[in-house]
């Protein structure tokens, strides 16, 4: 990283769950990853149950060009999750409406945008904190 104030890798926290979407609970495959005030999550290969069969399974679709994994970012708030059911600690996302999204159609195509999503993150953190800030009432 090129940018004296960007967040280093090891202040980042990387998760197993599913950071953002309603089935994000069903994607076989997510990387979620906290960078200061910022979640990155990435999700994907979620079954569609009404459409799948015994012999076929068919993947939910997040775009019009059946892209079946989505990478969004999210501004966090300082809470924590405090559920005793899963006790990860996880910071709460403060607005759903996402900040950035991208669709991919494979599993490395999802891997890349999630990285280089977390690089931008990570670059631009005090600019993007900034902007949101001014966006709040």
């Amino acid at each position: 990283m090129s940018n004296a104030n960007a967040i280093p890798r090891d202040q980042w926290r990387y998760t197993g769950s599913a950071g953002h979407w309603i089935m994000g609970r069903y994607c076989r495959w997510h990387l979620r990853t906290e960078i200061g005030s910022f979640l990155v999550s990435t999700v994907g290969e979620a079954p569609d149950r009404t459409l799948s069969r015994p012999d076929k399974e068919v993947l939910v679709t997040t775009g019009i060009e059946g892209e079946t994994y989505e990478t969004m970012t999210f501004p966090l708030s300082l809470d924590r999750c405090m559920s005793a059911e899963c006790d990860c600690g996880e910071r709460i996302v403060h607005d759903w409406g996402g900040i950035s999204c991208k669709r991919t159609h494979t599993r490395g195509e999802a891997q890349r945008a999630h990285d280089e999503e977390c690089e931008r993150v990570a670059r631009k953190h005090d600019s993007m904190l900034a902007k949101l800030s001014k966006a709040q009432p």
